[in-house]
């Protein structure tokens, strides 16, 4: 009855809502301690590397292969290899 009362939809979202708040705190507490030692590291191992905002994003799509760890290093690693260098 109480579903009936409120309609279905408002019981959806209080579903909804309680959700992310568990999710976000699970996250906080428990992933984001784990996966900041290996972000520090590819921070300082790779020069190219950084999360882009969503702003950024929307307006350059392109910079979310800067958020993929060493993908810009070995792109133009490649590229760079397929020309031969010659020093004289």
């Amino acid at each position: 009855m109480f579903i009936d009362a409120i309609g279905l939809e408002m019981f959806v979202m209080l579903l909804q809502a309680q959700v992310i708040t568990i999710v976000s705190y699970y996250f906080h507490v428990w992933f984001k301690p784990v996966f900041k030692p290996f972000y520090r590291f590819i921070d300082q191992h790779d020069p190219y590397f950084f999360v882009p905002s969503k702003a950024a994003v929307k307006e350059y799509p392109a910079l979310l292969c800067h958020a993929m760890p060493f993908l810009v290093v070995i792109v133009v690693g490649t590229s760079l290899a397929k020309y031969p260098v010659e020093i004289t």
